[in-house]
């Protein structure tokens, strides 16, 4: 099966899933919770009714299962190394999402139902073996039309398809709009007709909500294609970190403040810098910055410098504050944007060194911290050692 990963099929266009594989570790928390929820719902409304209609077990084991395989692959290094396994597992989880929802309308159906009629082993087995062929019908419409749109070209650059994705996502059709709205003003005559139709509503309630979650199986042929491309084209892995590329900087002016603490505790003396410099009416002319200097062995506690540029030579009355200017005229830059580790950034940048041929100083890392809409991202020096 040949697959053209630039022409014919392109990740940035799936629909939800087109997230980075950190996004989608949010995707599969809120899975889990949607998940265990209507399975919880589920359980108190069959008490009332007789027989086995939920598999229970079914799904609790199912969700275990999901749960381990999401924390076994939640470390940062290993969500970004596997990322096509667990693209796998969001698909599997979005659809679980879609299955327990359209089964619990499914299975309100019936509750509304079980005083008009009988409902017995032989019925509620039945309606399982209906509800799975409805879900196999959809799933069989959906893998065909969406064959057809493949080879007619809707997922081709600057298709229609890869244009609207593009300007913000999927929109509603006029004529799903009007056929909701009918659906709508159907429900509203039944209820203002005086009669005690109540059930008629549930019942119709009950079926849209099923017809509607099932509309999610529609997109599970791309999915499962996005997959099958993940696992055997890299140009179909999300890049998390940006790309490493060879640049300097340099800084005249700045404030130093050396502090030692954990790794994950990088962050705490950056708000206290901030407010020196308002305090003393020093005007910052770029962003904090750190550098590590001690090699990322099995230790507890790191050596910190915090640099504060500045416009001018500034000399604070207090002996936990320095001034320095800075030059490295050599590094290799990269970007990341959240779930910072940076360990796993200094061996991903020896890796790449490896590879080139250069040395790079393994003690020192600078980190730079950027304030991009609200967004907290980082840039990542490791300087280049002179041959």
């Amino acid at each position: 099966m040949e697959i053209n990963a630039e022409q014919v099929y392109t990740l940035n266009f799936t629909m939800r899933l087109r997230n980075s594989p950190l996004e989608n570790k949010k995707t599969l928390k809120w899975s889990f919770l949607i998940i265990f929820f209507f399975h919880v719902v589920q359980q108190v409304l069959l008490e009332v009714l007789s027989g086995d209609f939920g598999s229970p077990k079914i799904t609790s084991s199912m969700l275990a299962i999901a749960i381990a395989s999401y924390l076994l692959l939640s470390p940062k290094n290993l969500t970004v190394k596997y990322q096509a396994e667990q693209y796998l597992l969001t698909v599997f989880c979005l659809q679980g999402v879609i299955f327990t929802s359209a089964k619990f309308f499914y299975m309100s159906f019936f509750y509304t139902l079980q005083n008009e009629m009988t409902l017995d082993m032989r019925v509620l087995s039945f309606a399982n073996a209906i509800f799975l062929t409805i879900w196999l019908l959809v799933f069989v419409f959906s893998c065909l039309y969406f064959r057809k749109r493949l080879i007619r070209g809707d997922f081709r650059e600057n298709s229609e398809t890869q244009k609207r994705r593009s300007a913000g996502g999927l929109t509603l059709s006029r004529k799903i709009l009007i056929l909701i709205l009918g659906l709508f003003v159907l429900l509203f005559v039944i209820r203002i007709s005086g009669e005690n139709l109540h059930y008629i509503i549930l019942v119709i309630i009950s079926l849209l909500g099923m017809l509607g979650t099932l509309a999610g199986v529609t997109v599970l042929p791309e999915h499962l294609l996005t997959a099958y491309c993940k696992f055997k084209f890299k140009e179909f892995h999300v890049e998390v970190y940006g790309e490493i590329e060879e640049e300097g900087f340099q800084f005249d002016h700045c404030l130093t403040y050396r502090t030692q603490h954990t790794l994950e505790s990088w962050y705490f003396p950056i708000e206290d810098l901030q407010k020196i410099t308002i305090d003393n009416n020093i005007q910052q002319t770029g962003p904090i910055f750190f550098l590590i200097k001690k090699p990322f062995k099995k230790k507890r506690y790191y050596e910190f410098k915090y640099y504060v540029p500045i416009n001018q030579k500034e000399e604070l009355v207090s002996d936990l504050f320095g001034y320095e200017s800075i030059k490295v005229e050599r590094a290799l830059k990269t970007r990341d944007t959240e779930d910072v580790d940076l360990q796993y950034m200094q061996k991903r940048m020896k890796k790449y060194t490896k590879e080139k041929r250069w040395e790079i100083n393994q003690n020192e890392l600078f980190g730079f911290i950027i304030n991009n809409s609200n967004e907290v991202g980082f840039d990542f020096y490791v300087p280049l050692i002179k041959k």
